[in-house]
């Protein structure tokens, strides 16, 4: 049985690790898929020819997340011409970009209010920064998902008026990610909705990316420049807060 349209994660071979859409299959029962939403109008080449028993579409968030940072690694190197294959404008280059498009929507997709449940209120987190701390975000985001918390991210590219009603009912903890870049008549709007609405079971708790913004004593700092012990030890101090608010 043939699989059917949709995402799907690549197993093994050339294009192991790499998240794409299935878009159909030829007489021989290879899968074509592509790593864009655009192939409707671009000009290049940007599908490819794959067994259908490399793919899956089992994806989980930590899958797209990684395979994010994969993209903008390469997109960095290229841009700072240190990329060892891979040449600027190429077709290459412009498939990486459509792919780092791809990967933001599937990410938006999943961490969206909408894959909460209420039954597991508890472990359901809603958390707020700026857009433009998303890779910082991403890293929080996969540490908390890999230790069984369900997070719901508002990064303010979009003005959700509703959003805050439905998670001030879906969700337990709510983080604010502070930095230069967060929209402080937005933050402090929303701050004060929650510390007005919440019940005494939930906690809103505030992680600062820049030294010099503080809103409590009891901010918890990270400083953007983390390695990933250091980074999992602060979400580990994040967690500790979390059951310290659960055992009350």
């Amino acid at each position: 049985m043939k699989k059917q349209f949709g995402f799907v994660k690549i197993k093994s071979g050339t294009h192991k690790g790499r998240i794409a859409r299935y878009i159909g299959h030829d007489e021989k029962g290879k899968a074509q898929i592509t790593f864009s939403y655009d192939q409707d109008f671009l000009t290049w080449p940007i599908s490819s020819q794959v067994s259908q028993n490399v793919l899956d579409d089992d994806i989980s968030l930590i899958d797209i997340i990684d395979r994010y940072y994969d993209v903008v690694g390469d997109l960095n190197k290229i841009s700072l011409k240190g990329h060892p294959k891979i040449k600027k404008y190429s077709a290459k280059h412009n498939e990486l970009i459509c792919e780092s498009h791809l990967l933001r929507c599937l990410l938006k997709e999943y961490t969206a209010i909408h894959q909460l449940q209420f039954k597991e209120k508890e472990t359901n987190i809603y958390m707020m920064s700026s857009f433009q701390d998303l890779l910082l975000v991403n890293d929080l985001i996969a540490e908390l998902s890999f230790n069984h918390w369900h997070v719901c991210h508002n990064d303010h590219e979009i003005h959700h008026g509703y959003q805050l009603e439905q998670a001030l009912y879906m969700c337990s903890q709510f983080v604010f990610v502070l930095s230069q870049h967060y929209d402080k008549k937005d933050m402090y709007q929303e701050y004060q909705e929650i510390l007005a609405k919440k019940n005494d079971l939930q906690q809103v708790i505030i992680i600062t990316l820049d030294q010099e913004i503080h809103l409590n004593e009891d901010d918890l700092y990270i400083d953007r420049k983390s390695d990933s012990d250091t980074l999992r030890r602060k979400v580990i101090e994040l967690e500790k807060r979390f059951i310290n608010c659960d055992s009350h």
